[in-house]
C-alpha cells in the first residue's frame, strides 16, 4: 500500500473527507482529473489527516488520523537538516510536485522564528527550504493552482496578513493586509468554493483570493491553531488539545474530542491506493517483433492502455523509435502508474556491401569492403572466400548482425563484381637489326598506354648505344586498367669495315681486288663504279682490271652502308707512297680509323695544333682507336722510305 493522490482537492492544507458528497463539482475540475490521471471516485478510503503538536507538547511529533473515526494511522519523529524541530505550525500538499510542505519552528536559527521545509511524512525528515519572510507567520496551505499562501501569527507585534510564498525559496510577499487581526491564528484553502478561510481570536472569515475581500462567518470560539475542510459545508478546527466541526454555513462549532496532544497543525496527505502489478515482454527489439503488455489490478479494475493496445494481447508497435505505454484502470482503489512502459524498436542493421570499382584484373586479388551500422558482419555464411577466382563474373553476399543492444536482428546486402582477362600486348620494332647510332622506333599494341624500359617513348624514335642485341620491354594497360607486358628484340650492328687486297696490273688488265666485309649484318650487295652506281649488282670481288682507282659501296640488311676506294697499280712505282694507294677509313668515323698500305709504313695520328696523340710503324693494315678523343679534326701523317703522305680525318 503506498499514498498516490486522490483528488486535485487533497492537496492543500485544507483537505475534505472524501466519504462526503460534494455539491459542486465544475467541468473544470473533472477536465483536471482526467488530466492528470488521478484516481477520482468519492467514497473510498479516506485520505489521512496529519496533526502537528505545539512546541510543548512535545512540537516535534506528527501524527496521522483516519477522519472517519479520528483513530491514529502513524506516528514519526520530524527532524530537520537545519536543526531540531521545535514545533510543527502548518502543513500541506503541492498539488504540482506531490511533495509535502511544513512551517516549523527551529532553534537552529532565531529562536521561536518560522521556517519552510519538505517533509518525507514516512521518516518525519524535514528538508529546509529558508525562513519565510519575517519569519512571523503561523500557517501554510495551497490552493488548487498551485499558490503557497501564509498566515501571519501577529504574535509579539508581527504581521497579520496574507502572503505569498515562493516554495524555493520561502521569500514571502504581502497580497492580503486584513483590516484587524489578533494572535493566535490559523488559515486554510476551500477548495469546494475557490477561497481562504482565515481565523484569530476575533472570529472566522471568509477571503476570497482574487479580490482579496474578507467576509465574517462568525465566532473562533477562542484562539486557534489549525483547520482544514472536510466537505463541502464543514471544517475541522483545534483548540490546543480539543477538535472541533465547524458548520461553515451557520459558524456553529461543535465538539468532537481530544487530539490527545496540544495540535498546532493540520493538513490532508495522499489518497492511499494500490499499485498495478505491471508487466512487459520486453523493452526493445527489432522492427517488426511483438510485445505483450500486462497490468494486473489488486482492487480488481478493468485495464485499458493508452496507445491503442489491448492488455495481454501481443502487437507490433510499428517502424523504428521510441514508445510509451502507460496502463489506466477503472478502479478508485489504483494508484497511477508513476511512468509509461517504454519499448524501443530498433531497425534492423544497415549493411553495405562494397568492392572499389567493382572491375578486377584476372592477376589482381578481389577487395571486399563491409559498411553499415552493424556489429558483426559475414561474408557467403562464413565460407572461405576465394579472392582470385579468374575471369568471370562473381556475386559476394554480406550479412551484417547487431549483437548488443535491444535489437539482436541482421540484415544483408549483396557485391557483384567481374574480373576481367589481362590484355594482350605486343611489341615491335620499325627494323631489326639496325646500324649503330640509327634510329629505331618502338612501338606497343593491344592496349591504351605504355611504358617501356631502358628510357624508350613509346612510338618516338630512339638510338640505342650499344652494340649488339638488347630485349625491350613495354607494359601495356587497357581500359580496366588491367596491365600486361610484351619484348622484342632489337639488334645493333657494328658499322660495315671494308678490307681488301689488290693485285697489281703486269701484263695488262690482269689486276685484282679482293675485298673481306666486316660489321654491319649480312647479307651484303655491292656496288662497283665500274658499271654505274646505284644498282648494288656486283659481285664481291673484282678481276680482270687495268691500273686506277676503284670504288666500292657495301650494304648490309641493317641499313649499314660503307664505301671504299681501291688502287690497281701498274708494275711500275708500287712502293711510292701516295693518297692514291694509301686507305684510311671511315672518314667521318665515330669511333676508330682503319690505315692500310700496301708494304711497311710508319704512321702518326695530329692534333689540329699540332700535338702528335698516336705514333708506331705497321705493315699493310693499323687501326686506330679515337674513342678517348673528342670530336673533331685530326691529321694521320703516313710514310715510308721514299714518300709520306696526310690524310684529314674527322671524328664525330
Amino acid at each position: 500500500m503506498i499514498y498516490t493522490l486522490f483528488i486535485v482537492f487533497f492537496l492543500y492544507n485544507c483537505k475534505l473527507n472524501n466519504f462526503y458528497i460534494m455539491k459542486k463539482i465544475s467541468t473544470f475540475l473533472l477536465l483536471l482529473l482526467v488530466g492528470v490521471g488521478f484516481n477520482t471516485a468519492f467514497g473510498q478510503d479516506s485520505t489521512p489527516l496529519y496533526a502537528g503538536q505545539k512546541d510543548n507538547a512535545p512540537g516535534n511529533i506528527l501524527t496521522a488520523f483516519d477522519t472517519t473515526d479520528w483513530s491514529v494511522i502513524s506516528t514519526v519523529t520530524m527532524t530537520s537538516d537545519f536543526g531540531s524541530v521545535e514545533a510543527l505550525h502548518g502543513i500541506t500538499l503541492d498539488p504540482i510536485t506531490e511533495e509535502m510542505y511544513v512551517l516549523y519552528e527551529s532553534n537552529g536559527g532565531t529562536s521561536w522564528y518560522r521556517r519552510l521545509g519538505t517533509i518525507d511524512v514516512l521518516t518525519g525528515n524535514i528538508t529546509d527550504i529558508g525562513q519565510v519572510g519575517s519569519g512571523l507567520y503561523n500557517d501554510i496551505d495551497f490552493t488548487d493552482d498551485g499558490t503557497l499562501y501564509a498566515m501571519g501569527s501577529d504574535w509579539s507585534g508581527g504581521p497579520h496578513d496574507i502572503a505569498d510564498v515562493d516554495p524555493a525559496t520561502a521569500a514571502a510577499t504581502t497580497v492580503y493586509d486584513p483590516p484587524s487581526g489578533s494572535w493566535g491564528t490559523s488559515m486554510c484553502y476551500d477548495p469546494f468554493d475557490d477561497r481562504l478561510i482565515r481565523a484569530d481570536r476575533g472570529g472566522i472569515y471568509f477571503i476570497d483570493p482574487v479580490g482579496m475581500t474578507s467576509s465574517l462567518l462568525g465566532s473562533s470560539g477562542g484562539e486557534t491553531q489549525g483547520m482544514a475542510v472536510l466537505t463541502d459545508n464543514t471544517m475541522v478546527i483545534t483548540h490546543y488539545s480539543s477538535r472541533y466541526i465547524v458548520d461553515l454555513t451557520t459558524g456553529a462549532q461543535t465538539y468532537s474530542g481530544s487530539w490527545g496532544f496540544q495540535c498546532s497543525a493540520l493538513g490532508f496527505g495522499a489518497q492511499p491506493c494500490e499499485d498495478l502489478i505491471v508487466t512487459a515482454s520486453g523493452e526493445g527489439g527489432c522492427v517488426g517483433d511483438e510485445y505483450t503488455l500486462t497490468a494486473e489490478s489488486v482492487t480488481g479494475g478493468e485495464i485499458t492502455w493508452t496507445g491503442g493496445i489491448e492488455d495481454g494481447v501481443p502487437f507490433d508497435p510499428g517502424s523504428p523509435g521510441t514508445y510509451t505505454y502507460t496502463p489506466i484502470s477503472d478502479s478508485e482503489g489504483d494508484c497511477p502508474v508513476d511512468g509509461p512502459v517504454t519499448i524501443e524498436v530498433v531497425g534492423l542493421p544497415t549493411v553495405l556491401a562494397g568492392a572499389g570499382d567493382l572491375i578486377f584484373c584476372e592477376d589482381e586479388s578481389i577487395t571486399l569492403s563491409a559498411a553499415g551500422d552493424a556489429n558483426l558482419y559475414v561474408w557467403n555464411d562464413g565460407d572461405d572466400l576465394d579472392l582470385m577466382p579468374g575471369v568471370g563474373t562473381y556475386t559476394f553476399d554480406l550479412v551484417g548482425f547487431y549483437t548488443e543492444g535491444y535489437c539482436l536482428g541482421e540484415n544483408d546486402d549483396e557485391v557483384t563484381v567481374e574480373v576481367v582477362a589481362l590484355p594482350t600486348i605486343t611489341a615491335s620494332a620499325s627494323d631489326d637489326p639496325i646500324c649503330i647510332n640509327m634510329e629505331v622506333t618502338l612501338t606497343g599494341g593491344g592496349g591504351e598506354m605504355y611504358w617501356w624500359d631502358n628510357g624508350v617513348i613509346d612510338g618516338e624514335p630512339y638510338i640505342p648505344g650499344v652494340i649488339g642485341t638488347t630485349t625491350y620491354t613495354v607494359m601495356g594497360t587497357d581500359e580496366n586498367g588491367c596491365s600486361n607486358e610484351a619484348s622484342v628484340d632489337v639488334e645493333v650492328v657494328d658499322m660495315i669495315v671494308i678490307d681488301g687486297v689488290t693485285t697489281i696490273e703486269t701484263v695488262g688488265d690482269d689486276g685484282e681486288i679482293e675485298i673481306t666485309i666486316s660489321g654491319g649484318a649480312p647479307t651484303y650487295t655491292f656496288d662497283w663504279d665500274t658499271d654505274g652506281t646505284g644498282d648494288f649488282d656486283d659481285d664481291e670481288d673484282l678481276t680482270g682490271l687495268s691500273a686506277g682507282d676503284y670504288t666500292v659501296v657495301v650494304r648490309g640488311t641493317a641499313g649499314c652502308e660503307s664505301e671504299r676506294t681501291f688502287t690497281v697499280k701498274g708494275q711500275v712505282g708500287i712502293d711510292d707512297l701516295t693518297a692514291d694507294n694509301v686507305a684510311v677509313y671511315p672518314n667521318p668515323t665515330t669511333e676508330f680509323i682503319n690505315i692500310e698500305f700496301t708494304g711497311t709504313f710508319q704512321y702518326e695520328l695530329v692534333a689540329i695544333n699540332g700535338d702528335i696523340l698516336v705514333a708506331g710503324s705497321a705493315t699493310g693494315k693499323e687501326v686506330l682507336d679515337l674513342k678517348d678523343f673528342a670530336d673533331g679534326v685530326y691529321f694521320v701523317n703516313i710514310k715510308n722510305e721514299t714518300a709520306a703522305t696526310t690524310v684529314k680525318v674527322v671524328k664525330k
